[in-house]
Formats: structure tokens, C-alpha cells, sequence
């Protein structure tokens, strides 16, 4: 006989419900990225189109995967991650574009790191 321990599942889902917010969250800061290619992009070219319908599409996903966590999870962890999105936009910056980074911005990542990692891990 196998015995389900109730709290190991709840902690499953939840971890699974940050995951997939996470993956919005990524979304989220790739439409900015799309948008930045379409403003580089001719005004009213293929490549502009195609960059800003991008990021339009990417943004429907996000809203969808937000509304699925917002279900599944606390208002307050849902919106402590989503600050998230200035990490993934400085991560998209230097893989993407090349930008260079200070270190105080690496610091100020850092740190909105850690505070979405004690709000994830605090008791409820």
C-alpha cells in the first residue's frame, strides 16, 4: 500500500504553479525584447510586423499563464515574482543586445532576487 503524503503534493503543485509563472515572467520581459527589434526595425517593414506581432502574441501567453497563477497562488507571491521581469530584462539585455552591465545594477538584481526568494519561501 502507498501512502500519499498530502503536503509533498501541495509543495509539488506550488513548486510546478512557480515554475509556470516563472515561464510567463520570461515571456513577459521578451516582449520587451520583441519591441526593441521592431523599433530597430523600417517603420512599416516585414521585420517590424513580424517583431511587434511577436511581441503581442508572446504578451497573450503571459496574460494567460498570469491568470492560471493567480488562481494558484497568493496574490502577494504572484506579484513578488513578477519584479522578476527586471532580472530577465537585464539577462535578455546582455545575451540579446550585447549591453554592457554596472555593477550596481547587478547588485540592485540581486537583491530583487532575494527578496522574491524570501517572500516564495516564507510561511503563508
Amino acid at each position: 500500500m502507498v501512502i500519499i503524503d498530502k503536503k509533498k503534493i501541495k509543495d509539488r503543485n506550488y513548486l510546478f504553479t512557480l515554475l509556470i509563472l516563472h515561464l510567463g515572467i520570461i515571456f513577459y520581459s521578451a516582449s520587451a525584447v520583441f519591441l526593441k527589434l521592431a523599433g530597430k526595425a523600417e517603420i512599416f517593414s516585414f521585420g517590424f510586423f513580424l517583431m511587434a506581432g511577436s511581441s503581442l502574441t508572446v504578451m497573450m501567453l503571459y496574460a494567460v499563464i498570469w491568470q492560471f497563477s493567480l488562481k494558484k497562488l497568493p496574490l502577494s507571491t504572484a506579484y513578488a515574482n513578477r519584479s522578476l521581469s527586471i532580472v530577465w530584462g537585464v539577462v535578455f539585455g546582455i545575451v540579446v543586445f550585447k549591453e554592457r552591465v554596472s555593477i550596481s545594477l547587478v547588485i540592485g538584481a540581486a537583491i530583487i532576487l532575494a527578496g522574491a526568494i524570501l517572500v516564495v519561501t516564507s510561511d503563508e
